[in-house]
């Protein structure tokens, strides 16, 4: 299952993520110093700010909302904006938009960076850890059967009307043999535009999110231990999820 690759890889976004909880105190403008280190391959440095709103309802009176504006850190992009690294009180983040190569550059990236975020927030506990991967099929139109390309779909009831024009399927499922791996997959049509419509395309959106958050540890060679399992359980479902119709779109 590690070395499944397609020519034509559906992936539009790719996000390692890692959660954590960082020494009290820490200041969010320490990792500023990373500016003169990336800035030649991540030329573009955005604040990152949180936007939180609070609704106080009393009882018989006109509700109130506060929204809280906090920034927590730095957000750093490449020039061609593919790659975007966030470093945040809450946790490290990178982003790889398409085109996505292959795994060992984007997760050897990530780690490298990561490592930075630790050199500067020492962070005491990790509480998430994840990979998610947002894939965009193009499906050629006309569609008798949704199964036709995807197995994980919407079921209707045989007597109600068959045409699908719209759907949002969210699914939370737990690996089988291993518990703490757990796997959120999101299915959709995303937009149509013109030009897709003139192709007889459906643009079906599979989002597959994979993640732990208990038994965490700090340690770099176990930590990465969890991605490669994690990155396992997300071919396990990908590739366990499309028909071969797909596998000759992306191949």
């Amino acid at each position: 299952m590690t070395n499944i690759h397609f020519k034509n890889a559906p992936i539009t976004e790719a996000v390692f993520d890692i959660q954590v909880v960082l020494p009290v105190g820490f200041n969010f403008n320490e990792f500023d110093s990373l500016k003169e280190k990336i800035s030649g391959e991540y030329p573009t440095r955005e604040v990152s700010v949180n936007y939180e709103t609070l609704i106080d309802i009393n009882k018989g009176g006109t509700p109130k909302h506060t929204t809280k504006k906090q920034t927590d850190g730095f957000i750093f992009k490449s020039s061609d904006s593919k790659k975007i690294i966030q470093f945040k009180t809450s946790g490290f983040t990178f982003n790889k938009l398409k085109p996505y190569d292959n795994w060992k550059n984007f997760s050897d990236e990530a780690k490298k960076y990561f490592e930075e975020y630790v050199k500067i927030a020492k962070p005491i506990k990790i509480t998430r850890v994840g990979l998610r991967y947002i894939n965009l099929l193009n499906i050629p139109l006309p569609i008798k059967d949704f199964k036709e390309y995807i197995k994980t779909v919407p079921e209707i009831g045989s007597e109600i009307p068959q045409n699908i024009q719209d759907f949002f399927m969210r699914l939370l499922i737990p690996q089988t043999d291993n518990p703490l791996n757990k796997a959120i997959i999101t299915e959709t049509i995303g937009k149509i535009n013109p030009t897709q419509t003139k192709e007889n395309i459906l643009p079906l959106i599979f989002d597959i999110d994979v993640f732990r958050t208990d038994n965490l540890d700090l340690d770099p060679p176990k930590l990465y231990k969890i991605f490669d399992e994690l990155r396992e359980f997300k071919n396990c479902i990908f590739i366990n999820s499309i028909t071969e119709n797909v596998k000759e779109l992306i191949s």
